[in-house]
């Protein structure tokens, strides 16, 4: 079910890519409307994406994905199209109990997040 997802949570597994741990997610109610969120990441550009649920299916969808533009080199650039590329592929987000999300992609990947006790980046 999606009324726990919202919250600032930090990557704690991502077998496919383990440089990722410790990557922080916010994920905030959207004012778009219900089953709507927003989720935001920094790596060097901040990018905005809305997570739009569809709780018939329990899936989602990302209708809008904005960013920076800040400058980098093509490592950071590579970087943030990996992780720009598994939020735009998510399937499901289900959140287990308050402390521990599962992020599940099209492709099957799974990432698993624990709550953050820190603030965004």
């Amino acid at each position: 079910m999606s009324a726990k997802i919202d919250g600032v949570w930090k990557i704690t597994d991502y077998p496919q890519h383990p440089e990722f741990v410790g990557c922080i997610f916010d994920i905030t109610p959207s004012e778009e409307g219900e089953n709507m969120y927003n989720l935001e990441f920094k790596m060097r550009n901040t990018y905005v994406l809305t997570l739009q649920h569809d709780p018939a299916t329990n899936q989602y969808k990302i209708p809008k994905c904005k960013s920076t533009l800040k400058s980098a080199t093509m490592e950071e650039l590579d970087q943030e199209h990996l992780l720009k590329k598994l939020v735009l592929e998510i399937e499901k987000l289900e959140a287990q109990g308050r402390q521990q999300l599962i992020l599940e992609t099209k492709n099957n990947e799974k990432v698993q997040f624990d709550r953050s006790h820190t603030t965004k980046n």
